[in-house]
């Protein structure tokens, strides 16, 4: 690809935007990203003739999910926490799902394929400070930025939350190998293409999701067996994916984990020098020309904190379902509706099912497995391996976290609507599919 694609950029910094929650203004719900997003929702109904998706699956999800779960608080007898907030997110993403069919049905696959590989260009790039300070501490710089340091240990960036972040960077290596298959791997674009690989993997363990990693090493697993089945199979690609995934991994794990970094329990760097409550003094990693700040983790193959976090996750979800027992049907409208110990502090059952179960009742998960079921049927209609194993890791990742409020989600939905529907990725490939080798 010659040149600078300006849509393609645009666009990806727009969907890098999307996580950036840690810019909003003050307690509101709206940031840069949302800002942005409000602006190419009327792009797309004064010019991309955005009204015509209305009835499209996606769109009628929405519509269907908002009345459940309007229904729900009428019907409901338990009042949830942050109702307003999640009203105008759930308002905010059916208009965010409008714009962005209407704007992805106007791409061909080379212009997919571009604004694949800018994003992420663009996060990888956005994320070198972040990433800096995630290894060595807070930097003057970073703090001017905006960059969030409320989990000192875990790769942030602008995300509010790390696993806003983590949930970003799910699909995008499947996304890019999607857009990256039918290219040159050998030579020195292979090489090029394994570093850029690595750092994209290096970057994601960093944000220390154990959800995010375990949905990389079943995802890429499912596509290589996706492929195959296929009958496309890139195996120098398939190799080097798994390859940079294993290297990174090993890395990362050698890196934080290795003596002189500091143990998230004691505090201790490998139990030589003590570290007072709030510092971040690591050890020195990597034949000492860094100093590594990171905790160490709890699991040997695992990358994320938290020896309770099993424990915490079957509480918060066993509590979800006590509380829709008492409106099963319609649920209890908008809002988080689980708790840990105290019933009057409210917080997500970090489960999808469960918080739609809540929210709207069997109806609006009938709703979700409907729309989940079209997508899987598209996706094997159109013999398309990346769309279907996006769709799978989506679940895996979602089964610990309830991200239906994050744009990342609609917009990954959208994309395997879009790119099944024109065969951008399947074995049977439509007049649009012939697109110049990346």
């Amino acid at each position: 690809m010659k040149g600078i694609n300006y849509v393609a950029v645009a666009a990806g910094l727009f969907a890098f935007a999307s996580v950036a929650t840690a810019l909003r203004f003050g307690d509101l719900p709206v940031g840069v990203g949302e800002l942005c997003g409000i602006v190419l929702i009327l792009v797309a109904l004064l010019r991309w003739r955005a009204l015509g998706y209305v009835t499209h699956p996606i769109l009628l999800f929405w519509f269907g999910y908002l009345l459940a779960v309007g229904v729900g608080f009428l019907v409901g007898s338990v009042q949830g926490g942050h109702v307003g907030h999640t009203v105008i997110a759930y308002a905010y993403k059916a208009c965010f799902a409008l714009m962005v069919l209407a704007f992805l049905h106007r791409l061909g696959k080379a212009d997919l394929n571009r604004i694949v590989v800018a994003t992420c260009v663009i996060a990888m790039v956005l994320l070198l400070v972040p990433f800096y300070s995630f290894l060595s501490g807070p930097n003057a710089f970073a703090e001017w930025l905006g960059v969030n340091f409320q989990f000192p240990s875990r790769l942030s960036g602008w995300s509010s939350n790390p696993n806003q972040l983590a949930f970003f960077m799910l699909t995008l290596p499947i996304w890019l190998a999607a857009a990256l298959e039918e290219g040159n791997w050998s030579g020195w674009r292979w090489a090029a293409k394994s570093l850029f690989l690595l750092v994209l993997f290096v970057l994601g363990l960093s944000i220390r999701s154990d959800a995010l990693f375990l949905a990389w090493v079943l995802g890429l697993a499912l596509l290589t067996v996706a492929v195959v089945l296929a009958g496309k199979a890139n195996w120098r690609m398939l190799g080097t994916m798994a390859a940079a995934f294993i290297v990174a991994f090993c890395l990362f794990k050698s890196a934080t984990e290795g003596v002189g970094c500091v143990d998230l329990r004691t505090g201790d760097p490998a139990g030589v020098a003590s570290v007072e409550p709030g510092r971040r003094d690591g050890g020195w990693c990597f034949a000492a020309v860094v100093a590594f700040s990171p905790a160490k983790g709890n699991s040997l193959f695992g990358v994320g904190f938290g020896e309770d976090k099993g424990e915490v996750r079957a509480r918060l979800w066993r509590h979800a379902l006590d509380v829709w027992q008492q409106s099963p049907v319609f649920g209890h409208g908008p809002g988080a509706f689980s708790y840990r110990s105290d019933p009057n502090v409210k917080e997500e059952a970090h489960n999808l099912y469960l918080d739609m179960l809540t929210q709207g009742g069997i109806v609006a998960v009938a709703l979700f497995s409907w729309l989940y079921a079209w997508l899987g049927w598209q996706a094997w209609k159109a013999r398309d391996p990346y769309a279907a194993t996006v769709l799978v890791v989506l679940m895996l990742f979602c089964g610990a976290h309830f991200m239906l409020r994050q744009p990342v989600l609609t917009l990954n939905l959208a994309l395997c609507a879009v790119v099944t529907r024109h065969g951008f990725f399947g074995r049977y490939r439509g007049e649009r599919n012939q697109a110049e080798a990346v």
